[in-house]
């Protein structure tokens, strides 16, 4: 029964387990790779989660907590795609293949990795805050160059 749930866990975490072994930029790719194909099957909410699930515990709480405040308030906090930084976009111009990652050393065991891609026939470069924890690097805040993913949860409407 035990190796049952085991297995279990696995199958519906996907290789997350696996994510925790290796390093913040491919923790990252991998986590595009996922949000793409999901996305380009038509499982938008599926593809947030695939993100949403990367997020530390203080950015999740301080996710749900603006997002909550939004709905109190019907103002939609966050009313773009996390991963992009952009809204009403064609998903499927996307390839997780041709992204390109810049790796940062930032203070105190964070790492910030800017992820780079052609959004709008543009380059469009997001850049994320990783920290690591004890299951592999985590998603501690993302910077869209004119705000941070925090200061849009905390940002009065």
């Amino acid at each position: 029964m035990r190796a049952f749930v085991l297995s279990l866990i696995l199958v519906l975490c996907g290789s997350w387990p696996v994510l925790a072994e290796i390093g913040a930029d491919q923790v990252l790719r991998e986590l595009y790779a996922r949000k793409i194909a999901a996305d380009q099957a038509g499982d938008f909410v599926g593809g947030r989660a695939v993100f949403e699930a990367a997020f530390t515990t203080d950015l999740r709480k301080e996710y749900e907590a603006g997002l909550a405040r939004g709905q109190a308030l019907e103002i939609p906090v966050v009313d773009f795609d996390i991963a992009y930084g952009a809204q009403d976009f064609d998903v499927r111009e996307f390839d997780a293949a041709t992204f390109r990652f810049e790796l940062a050393d930032l203070d105190s065991g964070r790492l910030g990795i800017t992820a780079i891609f052609t959004l709008y026939e543009e380059e469009r470069r997001v850049r994320y805050v990783m920290v690591p924890d004890a299951e592999g690097w985590k998603i501690d805040d993302i910077d869209y160059g004119d705000a941070t993913l925090r200061e849009i949860l905390v940002a009065e409407p």
